[in-house]
């Protein structure tokens, strides 16, 4: 593995991550002048309405708009979603160019739905920022807050149901890991390193340094550990990154119809995707005292569904693991960072998601590290 990662700059800009506080009036109203001046349509539009959307997200500003045609066709209106860059930069280099890139990208191959970007500005005139609208998907989003397994339209599912859609949540997810890297050449970056996999573990080692916070010991000690124990033969494969049944959207039947949230995207792998999703479900499940509702998959049956569906074992699962704990980690920390400078967190709380979140808990669970960091919620393995 090279060493390029003290020698990145990752792209990182002011402001913190707070609530916007557009007016949705003044928005609709600019937004109608700009499509129609730039004839983005057949025929003229307006903007009926400016919603912004719950229950999912911090990342990323996204406003929901209800578009009319001026010319009485039938039906008469059609919702799109804006997606405007923010300069919170919870993820630095994860510009709106890059995901209406990546979604693009994706657009038309069989068995991996996404949104069509139906405009896209890349400067900064009209809202303060560059920003792209597509197409807003029919269907439903789990929600993050409250955890779809506590309650919300999920729960009220039959088990029948809820095994539909994670079966075709993990399906979807193997055939992105199958996509040919040259619709997603551009990604690949070699400053970073020679594989998918060393490239994005250089990005998140740069990630937290130039969050220029005190580091904790736990998260020195990953970082020790992922460089020592980098695999032999390392992955270069699509990876979606922020990989879960939140950032998916469900048709009545369970089936899904569309692939959301490309912020995370990288060459990591098909492993570094089922490392996150097994995380992030324990997260929301076993640690937060949450009975994963009947139909879904454990970490360990997920992982089993989607080497049938990708037709080859998953490899260096230990690793991948480690990285995506390291990975929620330095997020989280970056995140206490950005909510305290915009007075949304208190400082206690803050303090607290930055030193003790769930990523450093299963990291020194992971790493045999309990005896030195007091361990609240371990890591409990893939069966759980």
């Amino acid at each position: 593995m090279t060493e390029a990662a003290g020698n990145i700059k990752l792209r990182v800009e002011g402001g913190a991550t707070s609530p916007k506080r557009r007016d949705l009036g003044s928005v609709s109203s600019t937004l109608s002048e700009w499509l129609n001046d730039h004839h983005i349509f057949d025929a003229p539009v307006t903007v009926e309405a400016c919603t912004l959307p719950v229950g999912t997200g911090v990342a990323n500003e996204t406003l929901f708009a209800r578009l009319g045609w001026e010319d009485g066709r039938s039906p008469s209106s059609f919702e799109v979603v804006v997606r405007i860059e923010t300069g919170d930069a919870l993820f630095p280099v994860a510009t709106v160019d890059r995901s209406a890139r990546i979604i693009s990208a994706l657009d038309g191959i069989a068995g991996v739905p996404v949104p069509k970007i139906l405009a896209h500005e890349q400067s900064a005139e009209v809202f303060g920022a560059p920003f792209f609208i597509m197409s807003r998907i029919a269907g439903r989003v789990p929600t993050d807050n409250p955890p779809f397994h506590a309650e919300g339209w999920v729960a009220e599912l039959d088990e029948g149901q809820r095994r539909r859609m994670w079966e075709d949540a993990v399906d979807v997810m193997a055939r992105i890991h199958a996509i040919g890297l040259d619709r997603v050449a551009f990604l690949d970056d070699p400053v970073l390193g020679r594989s998918g996999l060393e490239q994005d573990l250089h990005y998140w080692l740069a990630y937290h340094a130039t969050t220029a916070v005190p580091s904790s010991p736990v998260i020195k000690a990953a970082e020790a550990w992922l460089r020592e124990n980098f695999p032999e033969r390392p992955p270069t494969e699509l990876a979606w990154g922020d990989c879960r049944v939140a950032n998916m959207i469900f048709d009545d039947r369970g089936n899904v119809t569309a692939v959301l949230d490309w912020d995370m995207v990288s060459l990591a792998g098909g492993e570094s995707d089922l490392a996150w999703w097994a995380v992030m479900d324990i997260t929301n499940t076993i640690s937060a005292g949450i009975e994963r509702l009947p139909g879904f998959g454990t970490p360990h049956e997920t992982i089993a569904r989607w080497e049938q569906s990708r037709g080859r074992p998953a490899h260096a699962m230990e690793y991948q693991l480690v990285f995506a704990a390291y990975r929620m980690a330095v997020i989280m920390v970056r995140l206490s960072k950005l909510l305290r400078q915009g007075g949304t967190l208190p400082d206690a709380n803050a303090q607290h998601m930055a030193t003790a979140n769930p990523g450093i808990q299963y990291l020194a669970t992971m790493l045999h590290l309990s005896d030195e960091f007091e361990v609240a919620t371990p890591w409990p393995g893939l069966d759980a």
